[in-house]
């Protein structure tokens, strides 16, 4: 489900995402946890005005809200 955040700005968050994935893909995790990793990226990015992108910090946040559900 998608997570309730202020949106500040959505430049990079595609790329934020696909960084997400390749880093928890580079850790070994499962296809699950990538998934949770690079929504995680891309929602801290979009928090973030202009074009900052996502930080350490936030991802780790954002990652304990994140949910994978399957379809």
């Amino acid at each position: 489900p998608p997570l309730d955040v202020e949106v500040k700005g959505t430049v990079g968050a595609g790329d934020s995402m696909l960084a997400g994935l390749c880093v928890a893909y580079l850790k070994g995790c499962t296809l699950k946890e990538m998934l949770r990793f690079g929504v995680a990226a891309a929602t801290d990015s979009v928090t973030r005005p202009g074009t900052e992108l996502c930080r350490d910090e936030g991802v780790a946040r954002t990652l304990e809200r994140v949910e994978v559900r399957p379809l």
